[in-house]
């Protein structure tokens, strides 16, 4: 049925899906939209997309020595850190110390590997999830917001490896 609506419709009709019959309340999802918009991951995004996806994320605090991600464990999640830090292990050797703003998880979005490093948050932090599944039929379904949304998860992974070989 989603085939033969225009873009703009099939949006609209996730979001309200989304607003009636997930555990998300407005103000929630709002301050998640508010939030996603001063991150420059989602620089460019529209509005109604970052309503979009505020709609199936999770905003929530981290403490102190949570594993967001442990090496060699497959995750449901991808991560934006929006406050606070996260320290990167690998085989329990100190990689590096992330400050937010973050996105963490993306090799496992793309890939669907087990994760390549534990990642663990220090101090104090907020952070907003997407649960991969979630996220990817969000994605698949709105061409021009996945279109974005991979692109920018290619210019972080870009990055990533540039800083790897300064």
């Amino acid at each position: 049925m989603l085939n033969i609506l225009k873009p703009g419709r099939a949006i609209f009709l996730l979001a309200l899906y989304v607003c009636f019959f997930t555990n998300i309340t407005h103000a929630e999802s709002d301050e998640i939209a508010m939030t996603l918009s001063g991150i420059d991951f989602f620089s460019g995004f529209q509005q109604s997309e970052l309503e979009l996806l505020a709609g199936i994320a999770d905003l929530r605090p981290a403490g102190d020595g949570e594993y967001l991600f442990t090496q060699g464990i497959m995750s449901d999640s991808l991560y934006i850190l929006i406050e606070g830090r996260a320290s990167v292990f690998s085989h329990g050797q100190f990689i590096v110390s992330l400050e937010a703003p973050q996105v963490l998880g993306e090799v496992e979005l793309v890939d669907r590997r087990k994760a390549s490093a534990d990642v663990v948050i220090s101090g104090n932090s907020r952070v907003i999830g997407f649960k991969y599944d979630e996220l990817l039929k969000v994605l698949n379904n709105n061409c021009e917001l996945g279109f974005k949304f991979m692109k920018k998860i290619a210019a972080v992974l870009s990055e990533r490896l540039l800083n790897m070989n300064p």
